[in-house]
């Protein structure tokens, strides 16, 4: 790039400048404060230019549907560790149990031990 301007005799000077431009990557961001088990949808999401996308989402499906693991706050960058796939089982839950062999059919409630 050229630079002209005047000096203040009026006269004409010009500074070059060299410039490397490189563009952003964009990833996701949260767009809200969200707790500690909050289910991301689309509408959570906000797109943001960062200077490395190094264990960050780049696709909206990859996230949408995940829970967080901690409160994230607004505008920062979601990374993989911050979220977890929403588990079948929580701890203490009670779930249902079948057991089928043959022609019998046991069903019985129980406490989960653990999350899974």
């Amino acid at each position: 790039m050229t630079a002209h301007f005047l000096n203040r005799k009026e006269e004409e000077q010009r500074v070059v400048t060299i410039c490397e431009i490189r563009p952003q990557p964009d990833v996701l961001a949260i767009k809200f404060n969200v707790p500690r088990g909050h289910v991301i949808k689309t509408s959570d999401l906000v797109w943001k230019q960062v200077e490395t996308i190094q264990d960050t989402f780049t696709q909206w499906q990859d996230v949408v549907g995940m829970e967080t693991i901690r409160p994230l706050r607004l505008n920062e960058v979601l990374h993989a560790k911050d979220v977890h796939a929403i588990p079948l089982v929580r701890s203490n839950e009670i779930v249902t149990v079948f057991s089928r062999v043959g022609g019998i059919v046991v069903k019985r409630q129980m406490k989960a031990r653990a999350t899974g």
